[in-house]
């Protein structure tokens, strides 16, 4: 065991000595975590850094389950797909204005309903005005015919039904893990 020297007394007769962030004192105290400690400052320094390590190890013993639940599902190798030509990309269907067969407007496709992998649904929203009173309906793809405009440039959607229809029909609202 090494030699140790004594730490030169203070005035008043206390071994003192400062770690930032942990009062010692040869009096026996901590101060700061209001617990007994031996009057040997090097016992009192290695019971300090004890504690350190253990609530060291906790935290990060903590943090390993938190850390696996917020993980990435696993991946799988891409397989790559050829986009055929007569194709509707969500950003031409997310907007589009959805009129009746008499060529009124009934409403907007907001929103597209993705369930395992396929296309299930379109998001209406019927009525309203700048986002205020809007009713959202959910309907099948099968329930917009839509098709591509080559002279006016512009994707269509056509419904089978008018806005009265649409406004009765049941409402979707974005609530739980699909709020907006």
């Amino acid at each position: 065991m090494p030699d140790r020297k004594p730490i030169p007394r203070c005035p008043s007769g206390v071994h003192a000595f400062h770690v930032p962030g942990i009062n010692i004192s040869g009096n026996g105290r901590n101060d700061h975590a209001g617990i007994r400690l031996s009057s040997d400052p090097f016992r009192v320094l290695e019971i300090a850094m004890r504690r350190l390590v253990l609530a060291t190890l906790a935290v990060a013993a903590l943090a390993g389950p938190a850390l696996a639940a917020n993980e990435a599902p696993p991946t799988v190798a891409p397989k790559f797909e050829k986009v055929p030509q007569d194709a509707v990309l969500s950003y031409n269907l997310i907007g589009l204005t959805v009129t009746d067969a008499q060529n009124n407007t009934v409403g907007e496709i907001k929103d597209l309903v993705i369930d395992h992998d396929k296309l299930t649904g379109y998001i209406v929203s019927v009525g309203g005005f700048l986002g205020m009173g809007e009713h959202y309906v959910a309907v099948t793809p099968s329930s917009i015919a839509l098709g591509y405009d080559a002279d006016a440039k512009k994707w269509k959607a056509i419904i089978g039904a008018s806005k009265d229809q649409l406004k009765s029909a049941p409402e979707f609202k974005y609530d739980g893990k699909f709020k907006r």
